[in-house]
């Protein structure tokens, strides 16, 4: 637990307490920055979720039995990690889009079948952890995705790549393993900052004989 000068709590960290709620005592900690709540029972985000607007480091509610996240998620507007990964989520709100600061966002380990169109206008984002889920479709990436540099769709249900990744001059990590994706997109080779690559457990018809280039340039490349 850490305070700022007047006294009031900025910092919470509440994680492995066997909780099965969210404390409503949070909900008066006006000045609170950061929350930490994972590792815990929890069944539910309360819509009073929305009150820490001055949350502004990260929200951790990684590995609870929350079902949904409520619309008032995107009161959060200072927010900068959000982890909701290893709970029952099956879809994310519109509102998501309103968290504008993000650079940290984990979905993964839920039941999360699509995204929603808002999530594109997260121009600050730089990691993305979607793995573990049902995405049976990403849309096609945007120029607002210029900062990203993780992208890890592992074990999911897609059938190819996000459309205009190579927009994504910025990212170094993209995982696809564990999907249905049958050909590579030769566009990857756009991607000259890229690092590590994996593309295991798909039914790749052909290997492109381009990914030696990845290869030569010091990209990880697992097939």
């Amino acid at each position: 637990m850490f305070s700022n000068a007047e006294g009031q709590m900025t910092c919470v960290d509440l994680s492995e307490q066997q909780l099965t709620c969210f404390p409503n005592e949070l909900f008066l900690q006006t000045e609170l920055e950061e929350l930490n709540l994972s590792h815990n029972q929890i069944e539910e985000m309360p819509a009073e979720v929305g009150l820490l607007q001055n949350l502004s480091g990260a929200l951790h509610v990684e590995y609870n039995q929350m079902k949904e996240l409520p619309s008032t998620i995107g009161n959060l507007h200072k927010l900068k990690s959000l982890n909701i990964s290893h709970n029952q989520f099956v879809q994310i709100p519109e509102e998501i889009g309103m968290l504008i600061q993000l650079t940290h966002l984990s979905i993964d380990h839920n039941q999360i079948m699509t995204i929603p169109r808002s999530f594109y206008t997260l121009v600050h984002l730089k990691e993305f952890y979607a793995g573990y889920n049902q995405i049976a479709e990403i849309q096609d990436f945007t120029p607002s995705f210029s900062s990203l540099e993780v992208l890890d769709l592992q074990a999911n249900q897609l059938k190819r790549f996000p459309g205009k990744m190579f927009k994504c001059q910025a990212l170094k990590v993209l995982n696809m393993r564990g999907n249905q994706v049958t050909e590579v997109p030769s566009e990857l080779l756009q991607l000259t900052n890229l690092q590590e690559l994996d593309l295991r457990d798909n039914p790749i018809e052909d290997v492109p004989p381009w990914l030696d280039i990845l290869v030569e340039r010091g990209c990880n490349v697992q097939i």
